[in-house]
């Protein structure tokens, strides 16, 4: 309805040729010709969240169900694929686009286990599944998908290994100067944000910040009422508070900064921040000793 407000030579003059497409469409005409008889040259489906997020989590589970529709709709219509390809768009529109052909056209859809164990060796890595079910195309006829019923499977990993034959690492558990010196596109191959490692990289730094912070407050905060026994367990509990709440900052700002990578200073506000208030708690404000009530003369008694 908004765009039938739009004469045709604005949308043109907006959207160059598109802008005249989109003036046709807004009024139901289309030259295009519709044949019921034109081969599908891709299956596809997509989604998009209404909150941006990096939580892979949320990620894997949708991907998950993605790929369960593409593969029954291609088992529907009796096709098979031979290039799987991922595209995800990020917060500021740019797009990651990963693609992989497969040797042989493929319709397989799952594999099914009761059980399976992940053995590891020197440069192989194999999943055994135990009491399942696999469901895949028959070689040369992509009308008919076969199940197979066993009893143990193996499935090499080699495939999601780095170059050097080892599995990709995790942010966690890479050395400092290699988060330091990751790029946007070596982030890209370990398909990961460059803001999971930049987080990673300057949570490690301000680490020792806390080591001080938070041993400083603990006494400014105990210290800071004099050496009364009253409220004593009070301040206690307020150091342990103030201890706590400064550690969630320090978290949220790390997740903040792996979905946005440039935001890596905020992770050492909150150490600093608590640096700042145990000095000030130490200062001579916060110090300040109590002045005390003098204390009458007794008169002296005459001889």
């Amino acid at each position: 309805s908004d765009l039938l407000r739009w004469e045709q030579t604005d949308l043109v003059a907006r959207f160059g040729s598109m802008g005249d497409r989109l003036w046709h469409l807004a009024r139901g005409q289309d030259k295009r010709r519709v044949s019921r008889n034109t081969p599908m040259k891709s299956i596809s489906n997509e989604t998009t969240f209404g909150e941006d997020t990096n939580d892979l989590d949320i990620l894997d589970g949708h991907l998950w169900r993605m790929a369960e529709k593409v593969s029954d709709r291609a088992k529907a219509k009796g096709l098979a694929g031979r290039v799987v390809t991922l595209k995800l768009k990020r917060r500021d529109h740019s797009s990651l686009t990963r693609r992989v052909s497969l040797r042989d056209p493929a319709q397989l859809a799952t594999y099914t286990a009761e059980r399976a164990v992940l053995l590891s060796d020197v440069g192989n890595t194999r999943l055994v599944m135990f009491d399942g079910v696999a469901q895949f195309e028959v070689d040369g006829q992509p009308e008919t998908l076969s199940i197979l019923r066993f009893e143990q499977l193996g499935y090499d990993l080699a495939q999601f290994a780095s170059e050097d034959g080892g599995r990709l690492r995790k942010p966690s558990e890479m050395f400092l100067p290699e988060l330091l010196s990751m790029t946007e596109e070596e982030a890209e191959r370990r398909f990961r944000p460059l803001g999971e490692f930049r987080a990673e990289a300057h949570e490690a730094i301000s680490a020792p910040l806390y080591a001080v912070a938070l041993p400083m407050l603990a006494v400014a905060l105990v210290l800071s009422a004099g050496f009364r026994r009253q409220g004593f367990l009070g301040r206690v509990l307020g150091a342990v508070a103030v201890a706590v709440v400064l550690r969630v900052l320090g978290l949220a700002a790390k997740s903040v900064t792996a979905g946005e990578a440039a935001l890596w200073p905020m992770l050492y506000a909150p150490p600093l921040l608590g640096i700042a208030l145990a000095i000030w708690l130490l200062s001579s404000r916060g110090m300040a000793p109590r002045r005390q009530s003098a204390t009458p003369a007794l008169p002296e008694a005459a001889e």
